[in-house]
């Protein structure tokens, strides 16, 4: 059986992807493991603060404060898990990213459950926190939780670039459709900004009508592209739609974010382009920006 992780920091605004995961779990017929990591409860993190205490009492320490947790933890799996979903828990010491990156390289795990805080200070702004971080990192799908739609999503916008990542980003789609009925739109982005394409006064008019006819050509060889992918899908039960929108602004992910905004979209699909650190930094990633502006949860698929 394959296993959904579920983080959690026995927090209130951890509860949402809790319930939302233990909920998937069940109607994806997978088992859920909820973990909790302490930092507090880490020898190494702990020594620097108590290096003067006896290691018997930094062991009864940690051995209380894990206890405490564990104990926190079960209350609130069993709140959430009225619906019976197989499911362990756990609460482990040391940092959250690492504990979360470890546990998901186990064979049987599916996909990571995480939430996302809006409410960062200025150094996570710049290196990102836990979310940005697993993300950058982690080899698997992730679905960073924002809202209650993704529990049941009645419409799944899939931004699809023909990427091979694409191809995880359907198989998670027709999951979701399969449970829950969902309506699917395969979204591609046409990005045909070029400098000055606002500017058409400033190049001659031959120049402008052949970049259109360049771009609609594009566009409409992208549609018969997306229709073939179309006949992948095996049977849901749901409507499949596709849709092809020109970027004249040079943000893809801006695009998908007001895309899904304006349609009313519970819950976006994407592949990840996998990039250095230090690019990521710099530039940035339309993973990362769809993300952090989207306002429905978003699940990249690796």
């Amino acid at each position: 059986m394959e296993k959904i992780i579920i983080g959690n920091s026995l927090d209130p605004i951890s509860e949402m992807n809790l319930e939302i995961g233990l909920h998937l779990a069940k109607n994806f017929q997978e088992k859920a493991s909820v973990i909790h990591s302490d930092k507090l409860a880490d020898v190494d993190t702990i020594n620097t603060i108590t290096s003067s205490l006896h290691v018997d009492i930094q062991d009864k320490y940690i051995d209380n404060l894990l206890s405490s947790n564990l104990e926190k933890l079960q209350k609130v799996v069993q709140k959430y898990n009225s619906i019976g979903a197989e499911v362990e828990y756990l609460a482990v010491a040391g940092d959250p990213v690492k504990v979360l990156l470890e546990a998901g390289k186990a064979e049987d795990t599916n996909l990571l459950i995480i939430g996302h805080n809006d409410n960062k200070n200025i150094l996570e702004e710049f290196w990102g926190g836990v979310t940005e971080s697993i993300l950058n990192q982690y080899n698997k799908s992730l679905l960073v939780v924002k809202d209650y739609h993704v529990k049941a999503p009645k419409k799944i916008l899939v931004s699809y670039d023909f990427s091979h990542h694409c191809e995880e980003a359907i198989r998670w789609s027709q999951k979701f459709a399969t449970a829950f009925s969902s309506q699917i739109c395969l979204l591609n982005i046409v990005p045909c900004y070029y400098e000055g394409y606002h500017a058409a006064h400033a190049y001659s008019s031959a120049l402008n009508s052949a970049m259109e006819n360049v771009i609609d050509e594009s566009v409409e060889l992208i549609k018969q592209q997306l229709d073939t992918i179309k006949t992948q899908y095996t049977s849901t039960n749901s409507s499949i739609e596709t849709d092809v929108i020109i970027d004249k602004e040079g943000s893809v992910s801006e695009k998908i974010v007001e895309y899904a905004k304006e349609n009313g979209f519970d819950l976006i699909i994407m592949g990840s382009h996998k990039r250095g650190r230090v690019r990521k930094l710099i530039l940035g990633s339309s993973t990362n920006r769809v993300l952090k502006n989207s306002e429905c949860s978003v699940l990249i698929a690796k």
